[in-house]
């Protein structure tokens, strides 16, 4: 009975976690190809700085389908890469801005990306980010909201060059590429929220009643 009882506990929020999943990965930004590059350069052993200047390239909304326009630009401050764990190097802004725009026929999306993470995997490092948005509107009024965050990523084509961590050890002077994908996906669905929670209260229940048994 009790190995019943758990197997039953770790299928329902299996189920749960996957359905939520599935729904906020349904609908997301898919960013193609920039026209410029993202330069990695040395600033002496174990650092480096990254730096660009407006990127532009082409992006989908999902599930839709439906084509637009991106754009990057980074002014301020000179983001840093920070000491790694693993091939996991921590972003300082520095008080650097990159704003981000994104835009179909009637909608449109625009805030400041913050950079997290750059993994350093040869060939194709991938950076994890935050996008702080800043207006919306259109079909992406709900699914971005003014003021909330959420997850932006995306990975770089170095077509051959050498890796971001030979670049922060000092090996080499710089390196560079362009995006070669990406994703921005939105605030969750609160019926994904909502169904999450759900399942956690029916959850909760069966737990109570058993142990009254």
């Amino acid at each position: 009975m009790k190995k019943t009882y758990i197997c039953l506990l770790i299928t329902l929020m299996a189920t749960l976690l996957t359905t939520g999943t599935a729904n906020a990965a349904i609908t997301q930004i898919v960013l193609g190809s920039s026209d410029n590059n993202i330069t990695f350069t040395n600033n002496g052993a174990n650092s480096a700085s990254i730096s660009f200047g407006t990127l532009t390239g082409t992006g989908t909304f999902e599930p839709s389908n439906v084509q637009g326009t991106y754009t990057m630009s980074l002014s301020g401050g000179t983001p840093t890469l920070g000491s790694p764990t693993s091939s996991a190097y921590p972003v300082n802004m520095n008080g650097a801005t990159i704003n981000f725009t994104f835009s179909i026929s009637g909608s449109a999306l625009a805030g400041n990306i913050v950079l997290n993470t750059v993994y350093d995997t040869d060939g194709a490092p991938q950076i994890l980010a935050t996008l702080n948005t800043t207006s919306s509107s259109g079909q992406f009024t709900s699914l971005w909201p003014s003021g909330s965050s959420t997850s932006l990523d995306f990975a770089l084509d170095l077509y051959g060059s050498p890796t971001v961590g030979k670049v922060y050890a000092g090996t080499n002077s710089s390196t560079s590429g362009t995006i070669s994908s990406g994703q921005a996906v939105p605030v969750p669905e609160p019926a994904s929220i909502a169904l999450l929670g759900s399942g956690l209260l029916m959850v909760g229940s069966l737990t109570k009643n058993r142990r009254k048994k």
